[in-house]
């Protein structure tokens, strides 16, 4: 009951600036004691919303009944956010003039989108990793090259011979800046899955300023594929406040159906993270599906996942486990057929070292569930 207390008080808490009804509530809930702050700051920090959350607390009017070392601290937090996304507007802003320069038309991507469309009143509110930029595959080597000479430096090799794979190429950092560049070709990891490409993206997109980010419609799909594809959210019934709430914000300004109907065979999957967006934020207006036996059913494993935590998440253990074993056996298999795949893979197969961190990289992923 601690964990599913303290993940609905967060979550009730971002959703205060749409619906503060519940504003009472959730004062009682503090000055009765009901809430463990050393959990609260860790699902916080796990679901990267630590900012967000302040920020809300304190447009509320409540912040003055936490403890004043915890003020402190969730103040400290969103000052640093805020100076990081800051200086990183800034390197867009640099990079933007450049990717002009050079008649390259870059798309940005997520958080960095978000930031430039004004979804966020505050500069400070969301934590971003990356600057995410979409481009014409035939121009990603291009602009990867124009980024090497602005001394940006890959964290991996890219190898041209699996260009029909790669989604994006390596992440590329300057040691003069906290944050990377991932140029995209495509938004989704998976080949098969790819039903949005450039050209889509393109025709329909926005134009802010002198930067161009997706339309609404695309901002929806890119938030919930890249959960519930890219990071196995789907696979795994794993909830991210901070991808979620993006979802909230953009239901403000765009209604969501409309957007999943259009998705195809996707649509089971994009419904059921609507489903369980409705379901932490508590039915906020913009959120509203079409009630049926199968969203019953994901509203009911909710459920599960706060009443037995531990046995949920022993259950997704074993999914991942399970799903990682038969992905890699099939990976091992098609690599059999690329020259290039074929001798790396033999390669790490051979090194003792490379073994070790495989295993250790697997067990890290499976206890972070």
């Amino acid at each position: 009951m601690r964990y599913k207390t303290a993940f609905l008080f967060i979550a009730d808490c971002l959703r205060l600036k749409e619906s503060n009804a519940h504003k009472s509530a959730l004062i009682y809930q503090i000055t009765a004691k009901q809430i463990i702050w050393e959990d609260v700051v860790k699902i916080a920090s796990n679901h990267l919303v630590i900012p967000l959350l302040y920020i809300r607390i304190k447009e509320a009017g409540i912040s003055s009944y936490l403890p004043k070392d915890l003020q402190e601290y969730l103040q400290t937090i969103t000052d640093l956010n805020r100076t990081r996304n800051t200086l990183l507007l800034k390197e867009v802003d640099r990079l933007n003039k450049v990717f002009i320069e050079n008649d390259i038309q870059v798309i940005y991507l997520k958080g960095t989108a978000h930031l430039l469309k004004g979804l966020y009143g505050d500069v400070g509110e969301r934590m971003i990793g990356d600057i995410d930029l979409l481009v014409a595959p035939s121009k990603m080597e291009y602009l990867a090259d124009i980024l090497l000479e602005l001394d940006y430096k890959p964290l991996a090799k890219y190898e041209p011979s699996l260009f029909e794979r790669t989604k994006h190429y390596p992440r590329l950092v300057n040691p003069e800046n906290s944050f990377a560049v991932e140029i995209h070709k495509a938004v989704v990891q998976k080949v098969r899955n790819r039903y949005l490409t450039f050209k889509q993206y393109d025709i329909e997109k926005e134009s802010f300023h002198s930067y161009f980010l997706p339309s609404n419609k695309h901002l929806i799909i890119h938030n919930i594929l890249n959960t519930q594809l890219n990071d196995s959210g789907y696979l795994l019934s794993t909830l991210n406040l901070r991808q979620q709430y993006d979802l909230l914000l953009l239901s403000q300004i765009t209604n969501i159906e409309p957007v999943i109907k259009s998705a195809g065979y996707l649509q089971k999957k994009m419904r059921a993270y609507l489903i369980k967006t409705d379901y932490i934020f508590k039915h906020v207006a913009g959120l509203n599906y079409n009630r049926t036996t199968g969203s019953r059913i994901h509203v009911y494993l909710l459920g599960h996942y706060f009443r037995s935590p531990k046995l949920f998440k022993f259950v997704q253990k074993i999914r991942y486990t399970s799903y990682r074993i038969g992905s890699d056996m099939y990976h091992l298999l098609l690599n059999m057929f690329h020259p290039f795949l074929r001798k790396k893979m033999f390669n790490h197969l051979k090194d003792p070292k490379w073994m070790v961190t495989y295993f250790s990289k697997m067990r890290s992923k499976i206890n972070s569930i």
